[in-house]
């Protein structure tokens, strides 16, 4: 409602466009745009007519009862002529008497009598001991030491230095104090020569 209220027009007005205008120009909308007519305003004229003649809301129900009504009646014809052509028509409707004998027949399916050769291991293949895949090795070779980070060290300027090129980079901005303070005494400052 809140854009209706720059309009200057009067309660009443108001709350006859929400009650009565807004669902039937929703409901108009929707149906042309589920449609997407070439013609957007004869289709709208034509949904205005129709929906004009049936003069309430009750009518939409009315209309899908007697649809609903004569899909049963086609349902029932559709099963006649089964049960005439030599199907059986009966289950059908029931459901449950049809997945017991699909169920069975499926079953059947699953199971293999015999395995080809080329699938079948042989003994040498059964015995052997099955390699195991890491991505890390283990062991003696590869024990894992403490970490301690280097200290190289530097003059206050220096580290004033080294904190002001590194702020700069997102790589370092998340780090706490005492992390920025291990990462500024591990680096080291170096004169890079100029490639020209």
């Amino acid at each position: 409602m809140s854009s209706l209220d720059s309009l200057r027009i009067p309660e009443a007005k108001k709350t006859y466009i929400i009650q009565k205008l807004n669902p039937l120009l929703e409901d108009m909308v929707t149906e042309c745009l589920t449609e997407m007519p070439n013609d957007p305003v004869e289709f709208m004229i034509k949904y205005l007519r129709e929906n004009k003649s049936s003069g309430s809301k009750e009518a939409p129900s009315d209309s899908l009862q007697a649809e609903n009504d004569q899909l049963k009646k086609e349902i029932n014809s559709l099963r006649e002529m089964l049960k005439h052509s030599g199907g059986d028509a009966q289950g059908t409707t029931d459901g449950d008497n049809d997945s017991v004998v699909d169920s069975e027949d499926e079953d059947d399916d699953d199971y293999v009598d015999e395995l080809p050769e080329n699938f079948v291991q042989s003994q040498a293949q059964r015995s052997k001991a099955r390699a195991s895949v890491s991505a890390e090795a283990y062991g003696a070779w590869n024990v894992k030491k403490e970490f301690t980070p280097p200290v190289y060290p530097k003059g206050d300027e220096q580290k004033a230095r080294i904190k002001e090129v590194l702020s700069k980079s997102f790589l370092f901005a998340a780090l706490e104090n005492n992390d920025f303070a291990i990462v500024v005494d591990a680096m080291k400052e170096g004169d890079l020569q100029s490639h020209r």
